[in-house]
């Protein structure tokens, strides 16, 4: 952790987006980021919560998913 803040600073003159990436991990890593969604459920009944497993489904079946081969037309 002291690496990465020392060189948010030391990377800021030279490489700024890779230092601000190291700013937002430190951020990340360092700080409560839990939520409750009590509010947003009670304000937006219609819009549903997805779970973190879901999410994690839905990535590892789209990037497992194999592309129809070039020029070929989608079966009927």
């Amino acid at each position: 952790m002291a690496m990465m803040r020392i060189l948010t600073v030391a990377l800021r003159p030279f490489k700024p987006v890779m230092a601000g990436q190291i700013a937002a991990a430190v951020v990340m890593d360092t700080r409560d980021m839990t939520t409750d969604t009590t509010e947003r459920a009670r304000r937006f009944p219609s819009i549903p919560a997805t779970s973190l497993h879901d999410v994690a489904v839905r990535q590892i079946l789209v990037a497992t998913e194999t592309p129809a081969p070039r020029g070929s037309s989608p079966a009927p």
